[in-house]
């Protein structure tokens, strides 16, 4: 097989086709042209590797289940490419549930409940577009009732085993505002009365986005601006919470490592007086599965383009977000557990600081990310997080050196610590 079909929304069991399609111009814009064949037949002829295209190709609309056509990669001979495109059956939705808004208004609660049961009453199958704008529509009724700071996040929890997906939305509203002085500008010679009362928007009125997409659309209405912009200028929200300046350790457990004590090789590292948490992300500890030889959990991962590993990191992630506030947090790792904790701290800014100990040298013995080799390896991974302090403990590894130099080149050199 050249490639494997990328990420694809709702996918949940993936049967490989093969897809010849001719190209023309700059790429694949006949879907016309494509034809599948069954994976196993072979193709006269000299294939060599060659572009990366996206297609939907008519001939899988008509496929089984919700077929859906993505070409991933391909081989290319003359003026034909032939890809791999995965035929998928959507994933079920076993239940959605609204965090957030029990301390709302009842007639908020109520819309905002609608209006996400509106999105997602096209069936129970999962659709990634309807996941998106239910949780745009719920921010919209909170922006709309004066709730202007508002932010959702959205997140899907996904059972390979069962093909299901539980969906979830959690509501962060904030402080209702009202509108402050409103300032008009760049009119030229037209008359600010007149452009006001177009405006209908007054000072101490609730605040509500969609009353200032009608007033911009209503100046544009006028005919003549060839622009409008009406745009809210929030302030920066003050908390009421004490700055917290101490900071929390995160301790990343490894598969067999107690979730009940603080283990051995993380004690030198958090006192008796420091606060610290202890993380047994998915697979770990009470979320464990049977281990098969035939490793069907890690196996169903590959098939929609993810890795355990892959969640594992962002379950590092998600968990030292919130833990310490605005706050700055350690997380501390041993062997490849480490390195998933290194990997969030790429993406998550709250992590100030990273120790691992034993920490592998390469990706080739773990932890597993698609492809990550072709990029980067351990090391170089390790060296991203500069200017952030890294302490490696039993990394004498000359491979290490990478890292080493990667942060002396960064100015942060006394950043990094190897014992």
């Amino acid at each position: 097989m050249v490639g494997q079909p990328a990420a694809l929304p709702g996918v949940a069991d993936v049967r490989v086709h093969r897809v010849l399609c001719r190209l023309s111009g700059t790429g694949l814009d006949r879907r016309e042209d494509c034809l599948v064949l069954p994976q196993g037949l072979l193709v006269e002829g000299r294939w060599r590797r060659a572009v990366i295209a996206r297609a939907v190709p008519r001939a899988l609309e008509q496929g089984p289940g919700d077929a859906l056509g993505q070409a991933v990669a391909g081989d290319l001979h003359d003026d034909v490419v032939e890809a791999h495109v995965g035929l998928a059956e959507r994933l079920g939705v076993v239940q959605r549930r609204t965090h957030g808004l029990e301390g709302l208004p009842e007639n908020v609660a109520r819309t905002a409940r609608r209006r996400v049961d509106a999105h997602e009453s096209r069936g129970d199958r999962f659709e990634e577009a309807d996941f998106e704008a239910a949780a745009v529509a719920l921010e919209g009724v909170l922006t709309d009732n004066g709730y202007a700071y508002a932010k959702v996040r959205r997140a899907a929890d996904v059972d390979l085993v069962q093909q299901v997906a539980s969906l979830g939305y959690w509501v962060d509203a904030g402080p209702q505002a009202r509108l402050g002085e409103i300032h008009v500008s760049g009119l030229g010679g037209i008359p600010e009365s007149q452009v006001r009362r177009t405006l209908d928007l007054h000072a101490g009125e609730p605040y509500s986005r969609s009353e200032l997409e009608s007033a911009e659309r209503a100046l544009l209405d006028l005919g003549v601006f060839s622009a409008v912009s009406v745009q809210p200028q929030l302030q920066p929200l003050v908390s009421n919470e004490p700055p917290r300046d101490k900071q929390v350790t995160l301790v990343v457990l490894n598969d067999g490592e107690p979730l009940a004590k603080l283990p051995d090789w993380a004690a030198q590292f958090v006192s008796n007086q420091e606060p610290y948490a202890i993380l047994a992300p998915r697979g770990v500890g009470p979320t464990a599965w049977t281990k098969q030889r035939a490793n069907y959990v890690e196996r169903a991962h590959l098939l929609v383009g993810r890795t355990v590993d892959q969640g594992r990191v962002w379950d590092v992630a998600a968990v030292a977000r919130p833990l310490n506030g605005e706050g700055p947090v350690r997380v501390i790792g041993r062997g490849q557990a480490g390195i998933l904790a290194a990997y969030a701290a790429l993406w998550e800014p709250s992590i100030r600081e990273v120790v691992l100990v034993d920490p592998p040298t390469s990706h080739a013995t773990g932890p597993i990310f698609m492809n990550v080799l072709r990029v980067l390896d351990v090391p170089e991974a390790l060296g991203l997080l500069a200017p952030r302090p890294l302490t490696l403990v039993n990394a004498g590894d000359a491979a290490f050196d990478r890292t080493q130099k990667i942060y002396e080149r960064a100015g942060a050199e006394r950043s990094l610590q190897r014992r």
